[in-house]
């Protein structure tokens, strides 16, 4: 991960235990063995966020709380959402994962596992290359970012290309909705809804988020906002 961060790309990481992480006999154990539904720790140096188990993987990435353009999710074996890096130890456990979904990297510490893991068509890597590894998710970064966008380079968002926006995505230089693409501006009048062209769009939104940013008690991530205009009705003669 340190590879990543060095490029300056904001990383999240999302790790599955089985051993609990509070200690009950700490202040903060004995608040989440009360009954608590959040409890949040503050030190000087970090703030630890404890809250109700939730159901898998895809779900925590859908409530998180800000974007995050990359995720590292540790110990979600066999989960079907992105694209898993497995850490093989011998060829015997190379074998057993042929069938597991969305394998995508084997990193190993063997040299044979790794040579083995390219005769079967797999992307392999020695544990010792994380930088190449770094590397190569942050290519799949970028194309997928990329990929998610349905034209290109409309300039609507003020960068030069596309490829520069998503670099600034992966920096947080700039955010998914500073992108008329990537974020759907409708309009329904009267039930009918209306699809602004992106650079109209653009407009509207910038509008809004300037707005927003006047009122207080709003959170810092928001996901979506409704605005509805009611006209009064022209009274008939």
């Amino acid at each position: 991960m340190s590879h990543l961060s060095k490029r300056g790309v904001v990383v999240a990481v999302i790790k599955q235990t089985h051993e609990p992480q509070i200690d009950p006999a700490s202040d903060a154990g004995r608040y989440w063995g009360s009954g608590a539904k959040l409890v949040v720790v503050m030190s000087p140096s970090e703030t630890v966020v404890y809250k109700e188990y939730m159901s898998g993987l895809r779900e925590i990435l859908y409530k998180m709380p800000f974007y995050y353009p990359v995720v590292i999710a540790e110990g979600f074996r066999g989960c079907d959402v992105g694209k898993a890096i497995a850490i093989v130890e011998s060829e015997e456990e190379l074998e057993h994962l042929l069938g597991e979904p969305g394998i995508w990297y084997i990193v190993s510490h063997d040299f044979d596992v790794v040579e083995k893991a390219k005769e079967m068509g797999l992307n392999a890597l020695l544990f010792e290359e994380t930088e190449a590894l770094a590397g190569e998710v942050y290519k799949d970064a970028l194309s997928t970012l990329l990929s998610l966008i349905p034209s290109s380079d409309c300039e609507v968002c003020g960068v030069g290309s596309c490829l520069e926006l998503v670099e600034k995505l992966l920096t947080h230089e700039m955010l998914p909705t500073d992108c008329s693409l990537l974020t759907r501006m409708t309009i329904v009048v009267d039930g009918k809804p209306l699809t602004l062209d992106p650079l109209l769009g653009n407009l509207v939104r910038n509008i809004v988020k300037a707005f927003l940013s006047s009122i207080k008690g709003l959170p810092a991530t928001i996901k979506n906002v409704r605005i509805e205009v009611v006209y009064p009705q022209e009274e008939k003669g």
